[in-house]
């Protein structure tokens, strides 16, 4: 057998046992269902990447779990679930749940996403659950954020 082949057997042996396939990194050892039967973050996210990438968006400006250096000397980090990246500028940012309340909504969109926006100057922000209560923050001209429903 050679390593293409072993490689596909793989890739297989692995979904078939629920492991999750990610059009980006490959195998992972995620799952799409957590203990409780709810689907993963990692398998939302997964999601979300599919849809961007039928938009148009190349897999070489994907960046997942993205760390924004913050605070004094840049010793804290925010992060990201991802990013988008093209020409040495920030397009999207983006910060993906797994389940959807409005509580958990609001604190990341406030306390993750904005600021994000904000410190790598993207124009696109996008807050993602899988429901349709996921979000597009788009920056307007005048410097306002809108919001609305994610297709």
């Amino acid at each position: 057998m050679d390593l293409e082949s072993w490689e596909k057997e793989e890739v297989k042996k692995r979904r078939d046992k629920g492991f999750l396939i990610c059009p980006i990194r490959g195998v992972l050892r995620a799952r799409k269902y957590d203990v409780r039967g709810n689907y993963t973050e990692e398998y939302q996210r997964i999601r979300l990447i599919k849809y961007l990438l039928q938009k148009g968006y190349p897999k070489s400006q994907f960046i997942i779990e993205y760390a924004i250096p913050i605070g004094h000397k840049g010793q804290n980090t925010l992060r990201v679930d991802l990013v988008i990246k093209g020409q040495n500028r920030f397009i999207c940012v983006a910060e993906v749940k797994k389940n959807y309340t409005q509580e958990n909504m609001r604190s990341a969109i406030k306390h993750q996403l904005i600021p994000a926006m904000r410190i790598v100057n993207a124009k696109y922000g996008v807050y993602f659950d899988g429901t349709k209560k996921s979000r597009l923050l788009s920056r307007n001209n005048d410097g306002t954020l809108s919001i609305r429903e994610f297709p």
